[in-house]
C-alpha cells in the first residue's frame, strides 16, 4: 500500500513540471476594463516628434470596428497613448499608423482579450485540479477524511478563480459561471460529506 502511495505522489509531482504553459506573442488585456494602449513611433531612424499624428484602428475577428481611426495622445519621447475598453473576449487586430507629414510608419498587431487579462491559465486550472483529485484519491485510499477535506480546498480555489476570472479560451461567460459553480458545489459536497463521515466515526 505504501509503495502505491509513493508512486502516486511521485507521479503528481512530476506532472507539475510536465505541463506546458503558452506564452502569447500578442498583448493581452482584460475584458470590460479601461485599458491604456501604449505605442512607440520611430520615423526615419529618429523618435517621432510630439507634433506627429498617431492613429489606430482596432477590429474584431468579424471585421467589426472597436476603434476606427482613433487619434492617440502624445506622451512625449515618441510614446502615444490611447484609452479604450474591450467589450468582448477574443482576438482583435490593430492597425497603427504614424506620420509627421514627411515620413510615415504603419504596423499591424493583435490584442488577445481574456476574462482575467492573462493567457495560458487553462494549464494552471488543470494542474490544481489534478493535484486536488490526486490528493483526494490518496485520502480515499487511506480512508483519511482530513486529507479528503484538505484536497477539496483546491477545488474551492479553482471554482472561485473561475467565477472571478473565467476560463481562458471560453468566449461565453455563462459557461464559465456554470463551470465555476459546479466545481464549487463538488468541493462543498466532498468536504461536507467527508466531515460528516469523520464525525460519525
Amino acid at each position: 500500500m505504501e509503495v502505491k502511495t509513493y508512486k502516486l505522489l511521485s507521479l503528481l509531482f512530476m506532472s507539475m513540471f510536465m505541463f506546458s504553459f503558452v506564452v502569447a506573442e500578442s498583448e493581452t488585456y482584460k475584458v470590460h476594463t479601461e485599458t491604456n494602449l501604449q505605442f512607440n513611433c520611430v520615423l526615419n531612424g529618429a523618435i517621432a516628434s510630439d507634433s506627429s499624428a498617431f492613429n489606430i484602428t482596432i477590429t474584431d475577428r468579424e471585421g467589426n470596428f472597436l476603434v476606427e481611426d482613433g487619434v492617440a495622445e502624445s506622451q512625449g519621447e515618441g510614446i502615444w497613448n490611447y484609452t479604450t475598453t474591450f467589450t468582448e473576449i477574443g482576438i482583435y487586430s490593430v492597425m497603427m499608423s504614424c506620420t509627421d507629414g514627411t515620413y510615415s510608419f504603419t504596423e499591424e498587431g493583435e490584442y488577445n482579450v481574456t476574462p482575467s487579462g492573462f493567457t495560458g491559465t487553462l494549464g494552471f486550472y488543470l494542474l490544481i485540479l489534478a493535484i486536488s483529485f490526486g490528493v483526494m484519491i490518496l485520502g480515499f485510499a487511506l480512508r483519511d477524511a482530513v486529507i479528503v477535506i484538505l484536497s477539496s480546498f483546491g477545488l474551492y480555489f479553482v471554482g472561485l478563480y473561475i467565477l472571478f476570472f473565467g476560463i481562458d479560451g471560453f468566449r461565453d461567460p455563462t459557461y464559465t459561471w456554470a463551470i465555476g459553480i459546479i466545481v464549487l458545489m463538488l468541493a462543498a459536497y466532498i468536504s461536507v460529506k467527508s466531515a460528516l463521515e469523520m464525525m460519525e466515526d
